[in-house]
């Protein structure tokens, strides 16, 4: 079967997550600019004029976040953090050119705790034309503003803060490896993002801050989009 060329208005759809966990499809107003200009970019990358792009599958997204919340709290250091590093390695295996893990040292500084934590890298294409989209995979190790305060030092689940945005990631993964794009795209799942103190701003994005301070020069993508809590 021929692949079809890349299709625009892939991604356009966007999953809503409700309490009763019905899943609600919808096009959020919020959502659309970026996705927009990214359709556009890629559009002209391409040199093509108005096309159709698949349906985002809401439904295989929130599966995708299903699995990530059955492996429990992913907090930096836990079993449930392990699992699922191994897991988006294996399902961005499935459908991109190239997975890589970049190591990099971490610090929980509340709990004085030293890893070595990873950023999950999912490329596609070797085109020095690339554009960028990353979510954060990590939750958070405190829930510090729970309105309990016997919850507050409870790691959260985090299906909206982590598991969301890497959803979406994943399901357009899928989405490309149908539809080859026109330009080379880098998927990251920064690690590492939010296990900062309130008011210590520099304990955040340990993940994306390290990637971005060991780039190589030459890595310069036209844009970037970070996807967070996008339930």
């Amino acid at each position: 079967m021929e692949k079809q060329p890349f299709r625009i208005s892939a991604l356009m759809s966007i999953f809503l997550f409700q309490e009763d966990k019905e899943i609600l499809l919808r096009r959020p107003k919020f959502y659309m600019p970026a996705l927009l200009f990214l359709a556009a970019v890629l559009l002209d990358a391409a040199g093509c004029s108005a096309q159709t792009v698949p349906d985002f599958n809401g439904k295989q997204a929130f599966r995708y976040l299903v699995k990530q919340c059955d492996f429990g709290p992913r907090n930096p250091g836990s079993a449930g953090h392990k699992k699922a590093q191994a897991y988006f390695v294996k399902e961005f295996s499935k459908f991109t050119d190239r997975v890589r893990l970049q190591p990099f040292p971490f610090v929980n500084y509340k709990d004085n705790l030293r890893l070595t934590l990873h950023n999950v890298i999912a490329s596609f294409g070797s085109q020095s034309d690339r554009i960028l989209l990353a979510a954060h995979w990590d939750t958070r190790p405190w829930a510090d503003q729970d309105p309990n305060p016997k919850n507050r030092n409870t790691p959260i689940l985090g299906a909206d803060d982590g598991a969301s945005g890497v959803a979406v990631l994943l399901e357009i993964a899928r989405n490309l490896k149908e539809n080859p794009p026109p330009v080379g795209v880098d998927l990251i799942l920064w690690d590492g993002e939010d296990s900062g103190r309130e008011g210590h701003a520099t304990e955040y994005l340990q993940g994306s801050r390290y990637f971005a301070q060991h780039k190589s020069p030459s890595y310069n993508p036209k844009f970037s989009i970070l996807l967070d809590m996008v339930g």
